[in-house]
């Protein structure tokens, strides 16, 4: 659940939205990336990705990241803030 600034996760944590970075889905679990920490938490991608502002998008069947923060854009990766390399998949370019 999304409010103001921060969004809710199901454990009951705050991520600030500013802070986010990007998500990876594995299994049945989404690890959030911040500037400051690591949030683990039973999810689905297809869930939070509803509940975020429009400047998060899903660049990967398991990535969603904050398109504010994408320096470089190839064939098939982006590249954000702090040399994070995420990779790119042909169904998901078209959100970028």
């Amino acid at each position: 659940m999304v409010i103001e600034d921060h969004t809710v996760l199901k454990n009951k944590a705050n991520v600030y939205l500013n802070e986010l970075i990007y998500i990876k889905a594995e299994d049945h679990y989404l690890l959030l990336f911040t500037s400051k920490k690591k949030e683990f938490v039973r999810g689905k991608i297809s869930e939070i990705i509803k509940e975020l502002p429009p400047n998060f998008v899903q660049t990967h069947r398991s990535y969603i990241v904050n398109k504010n923060l994408i320096t470089n854009i190839s064939f098939q990766s982006v590249v954000l803030n702090g040399k994070i390399e995420i990779p790119l998949s042909r169904n998901f370019k078209k959100n970028i």
